[in-house]
């Protein structure tokens, strides 16, 4: 039976290369018929497929919320589904209150979480969770060692530093 598979995968590799190898001796032979094969790749498919509408990036959307007059704001927010629309409204009222610097802090770190796996999301969040519960000494102490900085990328860093900022 084994004989038999080791005769059939080999049938089948000479069968799958014989046009190539065919078109080649001929072309070797100096048979003035054009190769039937081109080293041209396949023209795009004339109705590419449609694929599903991406959600819009946060961040993006909170800084495009966050530069419109409010009159138009309402208007566009009015067009987000109710849950959304009452997170987004939540958020922008949190930026609005914040100086220019750190809204811009905070833009920063949402555009890092929003960089991250889910998977990385919920390591960071555990982190920082973990870290509140200690005190500043013993938190100080975790950052700046060796294992923290091997754990966690350089984004990963920042968005637990810009956390505990008096570190």
């Amino acid at each position: 039976m084994r004989m038999r598979s080791l005769v059939a995968a080999a049938v089948l590799a000479v069968c799958a290369n014989a046009p190539a190898v065919c078109g080649q001796v001929k072309a070797s032979e100096g048979n003035s018929r054009p190769s039937t094969q081109s080293n041209k790749p396949p023209p795009p498919p004339r109705n590419p497929p449609k694929y599903a509408k991406q959600a819009p990036n946060p961040v993006e959307e909170l800084r495009r919320f966050q530069s419109l007059a409010p009159e138009q704001r309402e208007k566009e927010l009015a067009k987000l589904p109710p849950a959304r629309r009452e997170h987004v409204e939540q958020q922008l009222d949190r930026l609005d209150k914040l100086p220019p610097e750190q809204r811009e802090r905070q833009f920063r770190q949402l555009e890092l979480m929003n960089k991250l796996t889910p998977e990385r999301k919920a390591v960071v969040r555990d982190e920082m969770q973990r870290l509140a519960a200690l005190p500043p000494r013993e938190r100080r102490q975790q950052i700046y060692n060796d294992e923290f900085k091997q754990k966690f990328s350089p984004d990963e860093q920042e968005l637990i530093h810009t956390r505990f900022p008096k570190m």
